[in-house]
């Protein structure tokens, strides 16, 4: 081979060699790309733009030779936000690389909301050499924003309108049913004189109704108030075994009545707790009258409490009733989600579907959690936990 053909061979092989022209390919990436870019000169005075990509000209409807040897101011006008605009000018004149949001200009007069980002380019000895700014047309993405929050301040208004109808009525309807529950009790105790047996057995039913009409509307308020953030802890500590037993001892008539056994196997070293005693008192009620309401007769409903070795206190209701579907179990702890079943029906205790929806609120309110595991046909556990910084030795 020739010292000629070496000689050519060789300069091919360096040519082959020589890396690609970054200049060229990072703007063919750029005139890609969907964002709009500009990018501008600082070495000049005035900044002017030396550079637009198509996705620029798309957005603001300007052309390339409308754009080169202006700045991008030709982007504002009367509605854009100075204060805004002054941030960015100064990250800008800083050198300082910055994001926000502008409402701009397109050519024809129309306005668009553009998510500016910008960041300057320095060579190796730390001076700005090109001014990159990216440009993206947010406007779809600002309307659908700005209707979620009309849609959510629609919402959260129609909800308080609910949670104040819902506060003012049955605080109204609290006031007569004490009356119709107080004349009731005083017409079974036969204050006045003897009744026959038939208007004592009514007036047994309406005093029955009466309270479990005001147990309803007691649920109604307490959540109305949840709703409404307005529930208030009065905390202290307090032993939490007598609490429970408490509780049981008041539903224990009911279970034997409906032939549930209702025991309790609590740990002889329970703690004491940080918490909202009557509030607490109500959770435990609401969940031992709750497993009690669906076991058939001949089942039995198991208190437990003890704590765990994490620290936190377990409080457990375990039954054997007719336990729940998966569907059943999200549908119990939903506002108003009742659900519906042959045994309570039987015993007239369908009530509002507030007692669970509301006992998990309570639970929340003292940073605790609610669990509910059950089947169908084999019963259901509902764990408490309280956090362990609420527990005291």
């Amino acid at each position: 081979m020739s010292d000629k053909n070496k000689a050519a061979r060789q300069t091919t092989r360096q040519r082959l060699a020589e890396p690609v022209d970054r200049s060229a390919a990072a703007a063919a990436a750029v005139a890609l790309i969907s964002d709009g870019v500009t990018v501008s000169d600082p070495r000049q005075a005035g900044e002017p733009i030396g550079y637009v990509n198509s996705a620029f000209l798309h957005i603001t409807g300007y052309a390339e030779d409308e754009c080169r040897g202006h700045d991008w101011s030709i982007l504002f006008g009367a509605e854009t936000d100075p204060a805004t605009l002054a941030k960015v000018r100064e990250a800008v004149a800083r050198r300082k690389s910055v994001m926000a949001e502008l409402l701009c200009y397109r050519k024809d007069g129309r306005t668009f909301w553009n998510r500016i980002r910008f960041a300057p380019v320095f060579d190796e000895r730390g001076e700005a050499t090109a001014l990159v700014i990216s440009h993206s047309d947010i406007t779809a993405l600002k309307n659908t924003r700005r209707a979620l929050l009309a849609a959510t301040a629609r919402s959260d208004s129609a909800n308080r309108v609910k949670t104040n109808f819902l506060a003012h009525v049955s605080h109204e309807l609290r006031t007569p049913l004490n009356a119709i529950v107080g004349f009731s009790e005083t017409m079974q105790a036969e204050l006045f004189g003897a009744l026959n047996p038939k208007y004592r057995e009514y007036a047994t039913d309406i005093h029955n109704s009466g309270l479990h009409l005001l147990e309803l509307i007691n649920d109604i308020l307490d959540f109305a108030k949840s709703e409404a953030q307005k529930v208030e802890l009065q905390e202290e500590t307090f032993a939490v075994k007598p609490v429970i037993a408490e509780s049981i001892r008041l539903v224990k008539l009911r279970a034997e009545t409906a032939q549930i056994k209702l025991t309790m196997a609590l740990s002889d070293t329970l703690p004491r707790l940080h918490a909202d005693q009557r509030r607490v008192k109500q959770i435990v009620l609401n969940l031992i009258s709750n497993g009690v309401k669906f076991t058939p007769p001949g089942g039995e409903v198991l208190v437990t409490a003890d704590l765990e070795p994490d620290g936190e206190f377990l409080f457990s209701v375990v039954d054997t009733g007719l336990g729940l579907e998966p569907e059943q179990v999200f549908q119990a702890i939903e506002p108003f989600g009742q659900v519906k079943n042959a045994l309570s029906r039987q015993r007239g205790q369908e009530g509002t579907g507030l007692g669970l929806p509301l006992t998990k609120r309570l639970i929340e309110l003292h940073g605790g959690s609610l669990e509910l595991l059950s089947r169908p046909n084999a019963g259901t556990i509902m764990n408490v936990r309280f956090p362990a910084e609420r527990v005291v030795a």
